[in-house]
């Protein structure tokens, strides 16, 4: 293992152990293969999982998004549930922030989209 110092410039005048430096004119050492390289960017989190979100619509009862997959499930008042295939997240988040669900519904989603019955 690498000899270690401690870095004396911080306030308690004991820091974390660090890795010793390397002597003046010679090459930094290899980085360690457990840490992936300064320029990596960080993996994005993961999308949410699918749940219900019930809306205030005479029409729509609640829809449900797969953020993974594109898929919108639409339930109905008057019974019948579908699905609508490829609903970019842009056009769900729409009908969510929607003053009048059942009218962004007909107007952006209903005929715009592969759909089947669930």
């Amino acid at each position: 293992m690498d000899e270690l110092y401690y870095d004396t410039l911080s306030p308690a005048g004991k820091g974390d152990p660090k890795p010793k430096p390397p002597p003046p004119g010679e090459p930094e050492p290899p980085p360690s293969d457990d840490l992936p390289p300064k320029d990596t960017p960080k993996p994005k989190p993961p999308p949410p999982a699918p749940h219900r979100i019930p809306l205030a619509s005479s029409n729509l009862a609640a829809v449900t998004y797969d953020f993974l997959s594109h898929v919108l499930v639409v339930e109905f008042h008057r019974g019948g549930t579908y699905q609508y295939f490829g609903v970019p997240w842009d056009v769900y988040h729409g009908l969510i922030a929607a003053g009048s669900h059942g009218g962004f519904f007909a107007k952006n989603i209903r005929y715009h989209f592969s759909y089947g019955k669930v």
